[in-house]
Order: C-alpha cells, then sequence, then structure tokens
C-alpha cells in the first residue's frame, strides 16, 4: 500500500507561531537597537521554536529581556498548557543596550496555512503574521 506523504503530513496536528508583535517595530524589516540580529532573522529563528499546545484558542507568549545575553527558547514566558521543546534555541543577541520584547501568537492547528490565508483572520499595524507548519517534521537518518 502506497501513502501520499503530503496527505499524511497535511494531517498532523500540531502548534506554532502565526505571528509575533515586537516593541517599536511596525514590519519585519525594521533594525532593533541592542540587537545584533536584524529583525526577519529574530522570525527565522522563531519559526523553528518547537512547540505543542492544550489550549483551543490562540494562546498569547512573552519574551522580555534587557541587558547583554542570548535570548533563547528559554526565555519564552508561556503560559500553562503551551511547552517549548527546544529550551537550548538561539533567538537573538543583545548588547548592553538593548530592551528586547516579544509577544509571540501560538495557535494549534493541521499542516500548513499561508501568511495571506493568516492575514486574512485579522490583522493590525506592528503584528507580523507568519506561514503556519503546525507539524514538527525531522529528518532521521535510517540504516
Amino acid at each position: 500500500m502506497v501513502f501520499n506523504s503530503s496527505y499524511l503530513l497535511s494531517s498532523i496536528p500540531g502548534a506554532a507561531v502565526t505571528g509575533i508583535r515586537v516593541n517599536n517595530a511596525l514590519h519585519e524589516f525594521t533594525a532593533l537597537e541592542g540587537v545584533k540580529e536584524d529583525l526577519t532573522e529574530i522570525v527565522l529563528n522563531i519559526k523553528n521554536l518547537v512547540l505543542s499546545s492544550d489550549n483551543d484558542e490562540p494562546s498569547l507568549l512573552y519574551i522580555r529581556k534587557n541587558g547583554e545575553g542570548i535570548v533563547t527558547g528559554a526565555d519564552v514566558a508561556a503560559p500553562s498548557g503551551v511547552a517549548v521543546h527546544n529550551p537550548e534555541l538561539h533567538i537573538a543577541t543583545l548588547n548592553s543596550k538593548a530592551k528586547f520584547e516579544i509577544e509571540l501568537t501560538v495557535e494549534r492547528g493541521r499542516g500548513y496555512i499561508t501568511a495571506v490565508q493568516n492575514k486574512a483572520a485579522g490583522g493590525e499595524i506592528g503584528r507580523i503574521r507568519l506561514i503556519q507548519f503546525t507539524h514538527q517534521c525531522f529528518v532521521l537518518p535510517y540504516k
């Protein structure tokens, strides 16, 4: 029996970051004061967060850090029912002048939702909507 892998992947439930709001940033091309990475690179890093959520409604997670240091997945403050499974993930590098605040929206779903479909769900100035892959697939070697 042959299975269609795209069908199988589209039926796996999961959770993903669907939007972010960054202090003093109106769009994804903003440079943040005191942060080594630009916002585009931070967004790409955030998309690598491996999450699970027991909540049916969207959940808000926060990252708040001031001063010099490295922001990782362990710095994500998640409500009950939401877990970050890769706390070692590098998100950003801060210098002594940094005041880093990000609000993450996490939603449950199945498969893949484009940023256009995600924007259709509603948006506001300053919120960056993301392409949503709600399944976490990893390539594993087979011998």
